[in-house]
């Protein structure tokens, strides 16, 4: 046990004292309650296909608004708020920078699922990051993924002079956030760049190609990531090297 960093160790187990387990645990909470609000929006969507039930939703469309907020809660905010609790353990530095990342994300989340109430519409159903093509929405996501973003940075930037490349829970860990930065390099890059003349569900779908293979590339090393530190919590074996 050390007080002076938040990791993981060689046998799995996490190596921090309390007050560093704080912010990954708000990261933890983040992405459950980011699937409890995915939980939510796919009863209202089943709900909003009962003959009848339209006075009670903002929209006549409110089916695929629900699904939309359904998909990009379940998938992007909880895969990013779950890279967070891994960022999180790897930031030995002072916690307040994480928190500061911590709290806008969350504020995102948050907003993401209140925007359909607050006038967001005009669902677009365009692979890899599903939007409502309205400005409430789209400055929402831009907040999570700003909060997401700014804790991968400086995970990336305190983890890289040290990082022990022959552990595949490090090496995981410090590519997912590489991943993440790449995904935002082709955003704005791709952004930039897009002619005027798509709109719509055509825009979106050009918009998010790029982004989204880096972020399916982030997903994955999360995913095994996980497994990785489960089987050497429990003392089970893998049959593959660390390399």
């Amino acid at each position: 046990m050390t007080t002076k960093s938040a990791t993981v160790d060689q046998t799995g187990q996490l190596t921090t004292d309390r007050s560093r387990r704080q912010l990954p645990g708000a990261w933890l909470m983040l992405g459950v309650g980011a699937l409890a609000l995915a939980g939510l929006f796919a009863i209202l969507l089943v709900v909003a296909r009962v003959p009848g039930t339209e006075a009670l939703f903002p929209t006549q469309d409110f089916f695929r608004i629900a699904l939309i907020v359904h998909v990009d809660q379940s998938v992007l905010i909880w895969f990013l708020a779950f890279a967070g609790v891994l960022w999180s353990l790897g930031d030995t530095g002072s916690p307040y920078f994480g928190w500061t990342a911590f709290t806008v994300a969350a504020g995102g989340c948050l907003l993401v699922a209140a925007a359909p109430f607050l006038g967001a519409a005009h669902p677009t159903l365009n692979n890899y990051v599903p939007v409502l093509d309205h400005g409430l929405f789209l400055s929402a996501l831009a907040i999570f993924c700003i909060g997401v973003l700014l804790q991968a940075v400086r995970y990336l930037a305190r983890a890289l002079p040290g990082l022990s490349w022959n552990d595949p829970l490090a090496v995981g860990i410090f590519t997912s956030a590489l991943a993440v930065l790449i995904a935002a390099v082709s955003f704005v890059w791709t952004w930039f760049g897009l002619s005027d003349q798509w709109i719509g569900k055509s825009y979106y779908e050009y918009l998010f190609w790029g982004p989204g293979h880096s972020l399916q590339f982030a997903y994955t090393q999360i995913m095994l990531t996980a497994w990785i530190w489960l089987c050497r919590t429990v003392k089970r074996p893998l049959y593959v090297s660390d390399r």
